[in-house]
């Protein structure tokens, strides 16, 4: 009866194992575009990498699988983003809001 147990537990605690990992970790980069012009947005996420296109006067959010913080770069700026902030995209720069 031990062995059934054992059989049945050691999977259920690798899989539970896997599920924590932070492979499955998500983040969320909140975004605003204040501009009349489309900009393409390259975000790094604890090594998880994408690009994103804002349209003019859009808002909303991306999310990637890694864990903050977020480096979000436009052109030659930078901004680092924790949980819960919004990049503002003004003048063609990026601001923390």
């Amino acid at each position: 009866m031990k062995k059934n147990i054992l059989k049945f537990l050691v999977p259920s605690l690798i899989l539970l194992g896997l599920a924590s990992s932070p492979v499955w970790a998500k983040v969320s980069v909140l975004y605003v575009n204040k501009d009349n012009t489309s900009y393409t947005l390259q975000i790094s996420c604890n090594g998880a990498q994408d690009s994103l296109t804002v349209e003019p006067h859009a808002a909303g959010s991306k999310t990637l699988a890694g864990k903050a913080p977020c480096t979000v770069s436009l052109g030659k700026t930078k901004v680092t983003v924790q949980a819960r902030e919004q990049v503002t995209i003004r003048k063609g720069k990026l601001y923390l809001q």
